[in-house]
């Protein structure tokens, strides 16, 4: 034993212990060869175990379908790191954060895409690719015609979105002698 966890003894509150196959897999084909493989469902590997778990039923709001297991995990370990982070606890605070921070941390509804700090990311990092209506800065993980059903069926103004796909603005040629900027402020033909 190279001191890897089995597929069992990861936790699962509130899911009972998996006793057979057929309860880790659905699908007959899969947990019969996990069986002949294995022999018992306590020597199942945790990688193969997360990897051919059965996904969780799609339903709305189910951003991450992944394996039961693996979901639980991933949002166990993301509510660890945010509640041990003491920015996010302790320490967040103007004082510490000044108050354009907090400002900046605030969830913010009104930037089009329903408060998603995701597109926030996006705009700040990379201002010449898209502009601040874009659907796909706003919304990066859908297909366009997706974004355009779902906002459709909210209701919402389409012309309030940008829907062609982002080309990135050219990049900016800085002026750092007199010289030039005596140059650019005298052509006036030129530079408007």
């Amino acid at each position: 034993s190279v001191g890897v966890l089995h597929h069992e003894q990861v936790p699962r509150v509130p899911r009972s212990p998996i006793k057979l196959f057929s309860e880790w897999s659905p699908n007959p084909e899969i947990a019969q060869m996990a069986e002949l493989l294995y022999g018992h469902i306590d020597n199942l590997e945790l990688y193969p175990g997360l990897q051919a778990e059965d996904c969780m039923p799609l339903r709305p709001g189910s951003g991450i379908c992944g394996g039961y297991t693996m979901t639980r995990v991933i949002l166990a370990d993301t509510i660890v790191l945010v509640h041990g982070d003491r920015f996010y606890m302790t320490d967040f605070t103007p004082a510490n954060l000044t108050s354009w921070g907090i400002q900046d941390c605030a969830r913010n509804p009104d930037i089009g895409a329903f408060g998603a700090e995701l597109p926030k990311l996006l705009f700040r990092h990379l201002p010449r690719h898209c502009s601040g209506n874009s659907v796909y800065g706003l919304f990066p993980f859908f297909t366009l015609a997706a974004v355009k059903e779902n906002l459709t069926n909210l209701k919402l103004d389409l012309s309030n979105y940008n829907f062609e796909r982002p080309k990135p603005k050219p990049i900016p040629i800085v002026i750092n002698t007199i010289s030039a900027i005596r140059y650019v402020f005298t052509d006036y033909n030129i530079y408007k």
